[in-house]
């Protein structure tokens, strides 16, 4: 049986891109934000890390080989930064956002947050006030997180956006260098991540996303970002990207009930978060429809996958599951499913015969390793609603799925409250239930 749908590459294992970075990199990179080591010494180190990582994943049975995000500091890398028309600024203003939007409430808002933190090698779970989160973990993760902090940014639009060349160097040099150390044979299995169309949107009030003497509505800001990411995808598969995978946290936001009642309470916006939810739908299809042909194209969500496992929001995948599964025309959807704040499998009977779920059935979040025979368990239990609910068969509904970790272990340089022990066993894992469901497939 083939382990692709249609052109799109999937394997049995996954995994959806960061991994937790060694500390010999973290050091270097904590010398070279401090200006204590060269640029030369930092790429050293990243090279480094990159086949260390690398010979893990080839060693572990994984195909959908990636560099770990070892040369980012965040997940969402730099092409936003670079693009013509945005424009990186450092401390923003708390007054541009949303306020409860989940990441911003819990950042700027008055909830406190759980934090799961390793102290002295055990995992607690401590409370704090938002306004105290740099402090807190200033005190408690000296060593791996204190010199690696930096302050709050965000990017805004501040003018016509356009593609520039620029945006695409990073993504271009990390594919390129998997490129050099992996065999020829292996490179259309090479996974890139890239950051979502919708990302410097959703947070922002109405008029702090763009000017409103460059853009006057929505459409037009995104008929722009559109046309950018239709050209990075294009790039990239010039370059022999075959695999790309695009993270997208703010889609599970609208699963956020409390959200959605706050955005349509909002006298400030325009349009009900409902409308706004099937507007990014659109924009992805649009994108996809000069997406290459030859491109395997997935959407990786998520709840939010902050340092030393903190996550956003909550809420199952109900409210948009029809919308969700039925009208994105991306054919490959890595789901989380990790925790009761995911929700069940219920939703997963309106997948359509044409869509590839990766299940992230194993926690990149906490160090306890799931149960084996639970885990494979759960994977059937997902088959069987996409078969009662769509008539088809249960064998049918098992080849339109995956097993994965349900976010990155580090989508942040600082990384989640595991060990790197931790992160190889769940990686072992994911590994070993595809190979009992689904033997002999890659």
């Amino acid at each position: 049986m083939s382990s692709h749908i249609s052109c799109n590459k999937t394997f049995r294992a996954e995994h959806v891109g960061s991994f937790l970075r060694p500390d010999d990199l973290l050091h270097v990179r904590h010398a070279w934000n401090d200006k204590k080591a060269t640029g030369i010494e930092l790429k050293t180190a990243e090279d480094n890390a990159v086949n260390q990582i690398v010979k893990l994943q080839q060693d572990l049975g994984f195909h959908g080989i990636n560099d770990g995000e070892y040369r980012r500091h965040m997940f969402w890398g730099t092409f936003w930064s670079n693009l013509d028309g945005m424009k990186e600024i450092v401390g923003p203003d708390p007054g541009i956002f949303r306020p409860y939007i989940p990441d911003v409430a819990r950042v700027f808002g008055g909830m406190p947050i759980c934090l799961s933190v390793a102290v002295d090698k055990r995992l607690e779970a401590i409370f704090i006030q938002p306004l105290d989160l740099s402090r807190i973990l200033e005190e408690i993760t000296a060593d791996r997180f204190q010199k690696n902090h930096k302050p709050g940014e965000a990017v805004i639009c501040t003018s016509k956006i356009g593609y520039n060349p620029a945006a695409s160097k990073a993504h271009i040099e990390q594919l390129q260098y998997l490129q050099k150390i992996l065999p020829k044979e292996n490179h259309d299995d090479i996974k890139l991540t890239i950051p979502a169309p919708n990302w410097y949107h959703l947070r922002y009030k109405d008029g702090q996303a763009y000017p409103k003497d460059v853009y006057k509505t929505d459409d037009e800001y995104f008929a722009d970002v559109i046309t950018v990411f239709q050209k990075e995808l294009q790039v990239l598969y010039d370059h022999g990207l075959r695999n790309v995978q695009i993270d997208d946290p703010n889609i599970c936001y609208f699963c956020n009930s409390k959200m959605v009642v706050d955005f349509d309470n909002d006298p400030l916006n325009t349009i009900k978060a409902d409308a706004l939810f099937d507007k990014y739908i659109d924009v992805y299809n649009k994108i996809m429809e000069k997406a290459p042909k030859g491109l395997s194209v997935g959407v990786h969500l998520c709840r939010g996958n902050f340092v030393k496992s903190r996550h956003f929001t909550e809420g199952s995948y109900d409210r948009i599951a029809v919308r969700l599964l039925q009208n994105l025309k991306v054919p490959i959807l890595y789901l989380e499913f990790d925790t009761e704040r995911a929700g069940t499998f219920e939703p997963l009977q309106h997948v359509p015969a044409d869509k590839h779920l990766i299940l992230g059935v194993v926690s990149s979040k906490y160090p306890k390793l799931e149960d084996f025979d639970d885990t494979v368990a759960r994977v059937y239990e997902a088959a069987r609603y996409i078969a009662n609910g769509t008539g088809r068969t249960k064998k049918e509904a098992l080849d339109q799925l995956s097993v994965s970790p349900q976010c990155g272990f580090a989508s942040h340089s600082s990384g989640n409250a595991v060990t790197w022990d931790d992160m190889v066993a769940k990686l072992k894992l994911v590994k070993q239930v595809t190979e009992k469901i689904w033997p002999g497939e890659a």
